[in-house]
């Protein structure tokens, strides 16, 4: 009877196991899934799309190495090259009187940065704010912007529409 019982718990921490297995590979196929999605929105000219879906990638999940080169290769990119493209689209957006666009390119593009090297795209969505008759909301904007850069060029020009 004791046999049966250690073989019961055996068996009982081999599902377990199993189990812990099976998560597990749902986690890589589903890292894996979003970084093929935010890659093919990427050559779809999706950028906004495809940098939301990378931002959502948790790359501790997969310990593959291609995966990881990847994924580092991509994520140098973005912080190379990210923000200039989203601040860029966004001020299309801004341009087209497509204010609520614009500052979705503008937010996506301030997760890319440090807080400080946004200025530019925090001084757009204040202005794209200012635009959808949103004055607090643009404020905020505008006096993060003083807060953080006081003798910017940006900080001066946010100055001018704070009421």
């Amino acid at each position: 009877e004791s046999e049966i019982e250690e073989l019961n718990e055996r068996i009982a921490k081999l599902e377990g196991s199993v189990q812990t297995a099976d998560a597990n590979t749902s986690n890589v196929v589903k890292e894996y899934g979003k970084l093929l999605e935010a890659s093919q929105l990427l050559g779809a000219d999706e950028y906004l799309q495809g940098i939301r879906m990378f931002l959502t990638i948790d790359s501790s999940q997969v310990p593959d190495r291609t995966f990881q080169d990847v994924y580092r290769t991509m994520d140098e990119d973005f912080k190379e090259n990210g923000y200039r493209v989203l601040v860029d689209a966004g001020r299309r957006q801004y341009d087209s009187r497509q204010y609520a666009a614009a500052t979705e390119y503008f937010l996506t593009s301030m997760e890319l940065a440090p807080e400080e090297e946004t200025l530019e795209a925090q001084y757009w969505m204040g202005l794209a704010y200012l635009n959808l008759g949103e004055r607090e909301t643009a404020n905020s904007y505008f006096e993060r912007i003083i807060e953080l850069a006081p003798e910017s060029d940006y900080a001066q020009m946010s100055a001018t529409y704070i009421r």
